[in-house]
């Protein structure tokens, strides 16, 4: 029996969030922050990680389709 591939898209996308920040050499990106009234808040990575995903995935070039004639 073949094994099924699922591509799980939000997954892709905190990946590629992540890989962009390694490129970029960042660290405690994932650390939580305590705010004014001394609550834990999440992380820059929790709060950001959509907006940076939409970055990486503009940095991809489109592949050109190939014209079979």
């Amino acid at each position: 029996m073949e094994k099924k591939i699922t591509i799980k898209p939000r997954k892709l996308a905190r990946h590629m969030a992540k890989a962009q920040l390694n490129k970029a050499k960042v660290t405690g990106y994932n650390k939580e922050r305590i705010g004014v009234d001394g609550k834990k808040m999440p992380s820059a990575f929790a709060r950001n990680w959509r907006d940076l995903a939409q970055q990486a995935a503009g940095m991809i070039k489109p592949k050109k389709k190939r014209d079979r004639a």
